[in-house]
């Protein structure tokens, strides 16, 4: 209780510094440097990490969400705090353009939001106090295994070759071939990850480990294709939800998750320097390190080019729920690809050209929370305080039942990406996610545990 109380007074002490300072920064144009600016942010990236484990586990689904966004919004100002001499408030890659004192000002009021306003969403809601453990164990005898075994190994496959593909792609094309067919028309297509991700949900869920073994084996591989194909973000978002998923298991603690991190760390810098976007093979761990911090850190300049924009589509709104919906329609009418999603739009709207000819900007999660408040502050802050709170609820639950735990498997593998990514790849998949559960458990005779 103690504790909780130097919490809840640290975070007012926060909120207060906070408020304070985007008062001046916003209504009377007090501006500080970069390096002040950046000094600050890690600070506070620190700070937030801190507090979110003073009354969780040391290892959980908040901190390594923290984590994500401390690379893929925050890298930038790390590089920076590091002695990186790159302007960190540039974009020259699709735009070109550089922030002007007040302009990267006015965005780091933005970005230190979310980090603040996460993180009270994720104290409003305390701790479980029910002890969920072992939940899932009451289900594994009797489980039909073999169904869900040949889907997985049927499925792996078919993502692998999928994968397999673009890798050959990437090797005849360079990197950007793996954005050549985002041009033209939307049309309906099938993608195996969406189910694949849904069977892995299920065999963590259920315990199924021969099927479980398959596709992790298989979520492994895509991920080393991935970084050898120069997706390192998804690369690292993959070894985020190892870290989670291992961390709940009972013999797993927290010196297994360091030692597993101290190899993953010289290897992903191995891998890096062999994919098609390595950096100088001349330079050294320190300069690889904080140019992958610099290159991972453009989501900072994509959610202030996101700002920029007044008429986006209503679709790739909708389709952030609605699943299936730009598929649906697809059925009926044709309609531009940049259309349905809010990283085409971008892309398309910055430079056309280079969108067609198969490039793109992506997308972060403050763009979509800025796009939906149309950049009113306060309405912005409340959506990351209930996006905040539906972490605390994923966490307090994921392992009551099967259900929620292959839920929370779906939610939790997008949520360490969508600091670079949309909420579409969150939301719908888990809408899928509950219809095959209630298939399975119906088909295979399994009963329903919630």
């Amino acid at each position: 209780m103690h504790t909780m109380k130097l919490t809840n007074l640290a975070i007012l002490f926060l909120l207060i510094c906070h408020s304070l300072y985007a008062y001046a920064t916003i209504t009377h144009d007090v501006y500080f440097d970069v390096n002040t600016l950046s000094s600050g942010m890690v600070a506070l990236m620190l700070v937030t990490f801190l507090l979110a484990k003073v009354d969780s586990s040391y290892i959980n689904v908040f901190s390594l969400f923290l984590l994500s966004l401390s690379l893929f919004i925050g890298g930038r100002y790390i590089y920076n705090f590091l002695g990186g001499e790159e302007n960190i408030f540039k974009i020259s890659f699709f735009t070109f353009y550089t922030l002007e004192t007040s302009e990267f000002n006015r965005l780091t009021v933005y970005v230190s939001s979310m980090f603040i306003y996460l993180l009270v969403g994720w104290s409003v809601l305390s701790k479980s106090k029910s002890d969920n453990k072992n939940k899932r164990d009451a289900l594994l005898q009797g489980n039909n295994e073999s169904l869900i075994l040949f889907a997985s190994i049927i499925i792996s496959l078919l993502y692998l070759y999928s994968e397999f593909l673009l890798f050959i792609n990437v090797i005849s094309g360079g990197y950007l071939a793996l954005y050549a067919s985002q041009g033209g028309e939307f049309s309906f297509s099938l993608n195996p990850k969406t189910p694949f991700f849904i069977l892995l949900a299920l065999s963590l869920a259920f315990n199924v480990k021969k099927s479980r073994k398959v596709l992790l084996i298989a979520l492994s591989i895509s991920g080393l294709l991935g970084i050898l194909m120069g997706q390192r973000g998804q690369f690292f978002t993959m070894v985020f939800f190892f870290v989670w998923y291992y961390s709940t298991l009972t013999n797993f603690n927290f010196t297994s998750i360091l030692k597993s991190l101290l190899i993953a760390v010289p290897v992903s810098l191995v891998m890096m320097s062999l994919s098609f976007r390595s950096f100088e093979s001349s330079a050294s761990i320190y300069e690889s390190i904080i140019h992958f911090l610099y290159s991972n850190g453009i989501s900072l300049m994509v959610f202030d080019a996101s700002t920029k924009i007044d008429d986006y589509p209503l679709l790739p709104g909708v389709q952030s729920f609605v699943i299936g919906a730009s598929k649906v329609l697809s059925l009926f009418q044709d309609f531009p690809s940049y259309t349905t999603s809010y990283s085409g739009y971008i892309s398309w709207f910055y430079n056309s050209k280079a969108y067609f000819s198969g490039q793109g900007l992506g997308w972060s999660l403050p763009s979509s929370f800025y796009v939906w408040s149309s950049g009113n502050i306060y309405i912005y802050n409340i959506f990351f305080i209930l996006f905040g709170m539906q972490i605390r609820f994923i966490n307090n639950v994921y392992n009551r039942s099967p259900f929620w735990f292959g839920l929370s498997v779906c939610f939790i593998y997008n949520l360490f990406f969508v600091g670079r990514s949309q909420l579409s790849d969150i939301y719908p998949i888990c809408t899928y996610y509950i219809i095959a559960y209630f298939l399975y458990t119906r088909f295979c005779q399994v009963k329903k545990v919630w």
